[in-house]
């Protein structure tokens, strides 16, 4: 049945009916875009009727690419282009060894699960081989790779992918706060020291001569780390008291000298963790391009840029979003490049008077085209997917 629909099946790699799955102008597809590109053709070729496409495409494909056929392939994969298609083609190529059609019997998590899998050394040669097979595939090249330039690519993949699993880990660290660096400056001067969070300090100083720090209202003790937060236990003034034994001021007084200020570190760790911040964001915004088909990043390279944040609306002053001083606008991104948030986060905007339709992601963090009348601006959005993140800690280590 299969060579009444294609002669020629299985006498090319990737090439289904006359179409070649691994041109340039496809790579970077997502696979739905790209079955419904494979049923078009067989359509205008007449190699099928519209109402036995869907059938004849996947007797096609179970020979030539069964990948298609992987139950829950997420929807922001990028065929050929992502670091995830490696080890998840690598898995195909591993299962159908094992047996032929296994594959589309199995789920994308099952086959990346599969590709990581430790294996016996007698088994070794058989994984690096389906490894290699799928690196050139990824590489773009039809005949015979050789070993040094595989070699060569290998050592230019793999710092990427480290640089992108650091990337991934920076986004889903949080800002260290003022409490922390607090608790740690005191255990680091008093090393034993109980009760450093305990709210067993109060003020003695009468009315006429109020706290300089006052605690939140209907509170009237504070703890040993939110008066080094607030820099009035350096020096502490003669009216602090102790309600617990345990606190001793007057002996621990001499030690709090040797404090250093709150403020600096934090200013400084929060400087630090932004241009982290920065740096992570740059990375996946360029990997996230770099996937796109051809044709994209052509546009790209002509039409007007836009970046935007979305994020919900703002429920009070900025300054008291957030404790930890991640605004809104911070975490909602953060968010959406952890796959957390499919309704907030970065949208990069690509508008061109020539161009007659329109993408945009959908909750499902998808980039889906829409046909819009002749003339209207062409809008490309792009979300940073969670695929990437769930697999980067099994691609670094191929």
């Amino acid at each position: 049945m299969i060579l009444s629909l294609d002669p020629l099946a299985g006498q090319a790699r990737y090439r289904l009916a006359g179409l070649e799955l691994n041109q340039t102008a496809l790579r970077g597809r997502t696979y739905p875009s790209l079955r419904s590109e494979i049923e078009l053709h067989l359509i205008d070729t007449g190699v099928v009727s519209a109402r036995t496409c869907v059938l004849g495409a996947h007797l096609l494909l179970s020979g030539v690419a069964p990948e298609f056929l992987v139950q829950d392939i997420p929807d922001s994969l990028r065929c050929m282009r992502a670091y995830a298609w490696l080890l998840f083609k690598q898995g195909v190529l591993q299962a159908e060894a094992l047996a032929r059609g296994m594959a589309r019997h199995l789920t994308f998590i099952d086959l990346v699960s599969l590709a990581n899998a430790d294996v016996p050394a007698d088994e070794q040669p058989w994984r690096e081989h389906c490894a290699t097979a799928a690196l050139i595939d990824w590489a773009g090249e039809q005949s015979a790779y050789p070993h040094a330039d595989l070699e060569a690519l290998k050592q230019q993949l793999t710092p990427r992918l480290h640089a992108l699993k650091e990337a991934s880990a920076a986004l889903q660290t949080s800002l260290t706060t003022r409490h922390a660096i607090a608790l740690a400056d005191l255990q680091r001067v008093l090393p034993g020291q109980a009760l450093l969070d305990q709210a067993c300090l109060y003020w003695a100083g009468g009315p006429t001569k109020p706290p300089p720090y006052r605690p939140d209202k209907g509170r009237q003790k504070m703890s040993l780390v939110e008066l080094h937060m607030s820099g009035h236990l350096q020096p502490l003034g003669p009216e602090w008291r102790s309600s617990d034994a345990r606190v001793p001021l007057a002996a621990l007084k001499h030690s709090f000298a040797r404090l250093s200020p709150v403020e600096p570190q934090f200013s400084d760790a929060a400087a630090a963790h932004i241009q982290r911040i920065k740096s992570a964001y740059a990375l996946a915004i360029q990997y996230l391009l770099w996937q796109l088909p051809l044709a994209d990043r052509q546009f790209l390279a002509q039409a007007d840029l836009q970046l935007l944040v979305l994020r919900l609306p703002a429920k009070g002053p900025l300054a008291d979003e957030s404790p930890t001083g991640e605004n809104g606008a911070h975490r909602a991104l953060r968010r959406a490049c952890a796959g957390d948030s499919p309704t907030q986060g970065a949208l990069l905007r690509t508008v061109s008077a020539d161009q007659s339709h329109r993408r945009e992601p959908t909750p499902a963090q998808r980039i889906e085209t829409r046909r819009a009348a002749p003339g209207h601006h062409q809008r490309q959005s792009h979300q940073c997917p969670a695929t990437e993140h769930a697999v980067h800690r099994h691609c670094a280590r191929d």
